[in-house]
């Protein structure tokens, strides 16, 4: 059997429990009663490890890892507690649909698709967006609509959708893709639009005339290209909706993914890929087939752990696929698998929002019709599986920097589960040469602040004199009988 030496079990329990000790990992483990250590049956216990950093908050399996959450801390009260989600609920009488959500001057900004509560597929209806912001993803404030349907449009008079919105580093300004729809000759018409902000409040369609024969302003895209079915007759054969940009600095350009469908049109749709230099002027990539299907809506791509990530929603009743590639344009692409959770608990809309080695993971459940938020981070070509969150005002850290033995930084938080903070990543203010620090300095090693920084004979834990008149274990009480022999051993240093 080979254990890891930090799951170790202590020595009393290591033989009644060798012969049905499997890995103190996932599996059940059995453990002595605690009436009687001999009795190896009386009950089991597990080895919890949510933050898979190989270390278990159960004393019984090692040392004990002091914060099991997956990725929060707050260095003023200690360790978030962490939601199955977070959760925007929209006003009364509201519903909320397809998203974007953006990080910007401490704030998080909320863009959705805003829809009356009491119809059956609210999201279709689509007048307007609707905005909120908050600082930290738990409360949010719901402000003026960022944008509206203009009925003198001839491309986005009848509905607006799925917004996505990046900045443009090169001038500052934030642009939002969106979802126009229009009512023309072929019926029910979708194309990809553009407006521009100095703020994210201050919405204007951009002054583009990207789609043949459109003479309002804003009108970006529409797939009329050989594989498309937008030239064919019929009432949903123009399809061109939910755009994702994205800017992938490992080929220096912008990508836009879309869902359209295909020719010849059968009900069949698929996601479409295109290239941009300045956000402006795209070029068709043509179709990505691993998409095709009934179903191919609100896809989102990302690159991440060294791979390039596609989601989208490929169920209306809920489901989201994953695959991967290494060039989105080259592929090829690995077989779509569902994000565990998204079929059973009815994921639509998927987004995600870059936090630096992990994601916020965002989508719209079937009822209420809110903004959920987890937490999610990729591994390799593995299926993502979405996490836990907590506020976002808490500090990121990653599962495998907390734990009994790892690295102490200077973070305002206990890496290395020895209940010291930040000890040894700062000077350490120890006059008199004890290893123990004036009560000012929270980078010393040594358990216990020193009371006489003077005199390395006062500290905590010494062995003083119980009739001088002084406290010399600093433990507030002066010719305390304990200070003749001390009642823990001489602390070692812990850094």
């Amino acid at each position: 059997m080979d254990l890891k030496p930090h799951m170790m079990l202590p020595v009393w329990l290591a033989l009644p429990v060798l012969l049905a000790f499997a890995g103190c990992g996932r599996d059940p483990v059995e453990a002595p009663s605690a009436t009687d250590h001999r009795r190896a049956k009386d009950f089991t216990f597990t080895c919890p490890d949510q933050d898979g950093d190989g270390f278990s908050p159960i004393n019984l399996c090692g040392p004990a890892d002091c914060n099991d959450t997956r990725f929060f801390a707050n260095p003023d009260s200690g360790y978030c507690a962490s939601y199955h989600h977070l959760e925007y609920d929209p006003p009364d009488g509201v519903a909320a649909a397809d998203f974007a959500l953006i990080q910007a001057a401490g704030l998080y900004h909320l863009y959705y698709i805003k829809g009356p509560f009491w119809q059956q597929y609210p999201d279709t209806d689509g007048k307007a967006f609707g905005y909120a912001s908050s600082v930290d993803g738990v409360s949010w404030t719901d402000g003026a609509d960022a944008l509206t349907v203009d009925e003198e449009s001839d491309w986005d008079d009848a509905h607006i959708w799925s917004p996505c919105i990046v900045r443009n580093q090169q001038n500052g300004r934030y642009y939002m893709f969106y979802t126009g729809v229009t009512y023309g000759d072929f019926g029910h018409e979708e194309r990809i639009g553009l407006a521009t902000s100095p703020n994210l409040r201050r919405w204007t369609r951009a002054n583009i005339y990207g789609c043949e024969g459109k003479t309002f302003p804003g009108c970006l895209w529409e797939p009329d290209f050989a594989w498309s079915a937008w030239s064919e007759d019929g009432a949903w054969t123009r399809q061109c909706r939910d755009p994702w940009v994205w800017h992938d600095d490992v080929n220096g350009c912008w990508y836009m993914v879309y869902s359209t469908v295909t020719a010849p049109f059968s009900y069949t749709m698929v996601l479409g890929l295109a290239r941009s230099d300045d956000l402006l002027h795209w070029t068709d990539l043509g179709p990505l087939d691993i998409s095709r299907g009934p179903l191919a809506e609100s896809p989102v791509m990302v690159r991440a752990d060294g791979l390039v990530h596609l989601m989208w929603t490929s169920s209306s009743t809920g489901g989201i696929s994953h695959a991967t590639t290494y060039d989105p344009e080259q592929g090829p692409w690995s077989d779509p698998a569902l994000i565990p959770g998204s079929d059973t608990e009815w994921h639509t809309a998927s987004e995600l929002l870059d936090m630096g080695g992990w994601f916020i993971y965002g989508y719209v459940p079937d009822y209420p019709r809110t903004i959920d938020l987890r937490s999610m981070v990729f591994h390799g070509a593995q299926t993502p599986e979405p996490g836990p969150l907590a506020s976002l005002l808490c500090a990121y850290l990653d599962p495998a920097q907390v734990h009994p033995g790892a690295v102490e930084v200077d973070n305002g938080v206990d890496d290395n589960c020895n209940g010291l903070v930040d000890e040894g990543t700062g000077p350490c203010i120890d006059e008199d040469g004890d290893f123990y620090g004036a009560e000012e300095s929270i980078y010393c090693s040594r358990l216990g602040r020193d009371c006489n920084d003077h005199d390395p004979n006062i500290h905590p834990g010494a062995v003083g004199d119980c009739a001088n008149g002084i406290d010399d274990n600093c433990n507030g009480v002066i010719d305390d009988p304990l200070e003749c022999s001390p009642k823990f051993p001489l602390p070692t240093s812990r850094y």
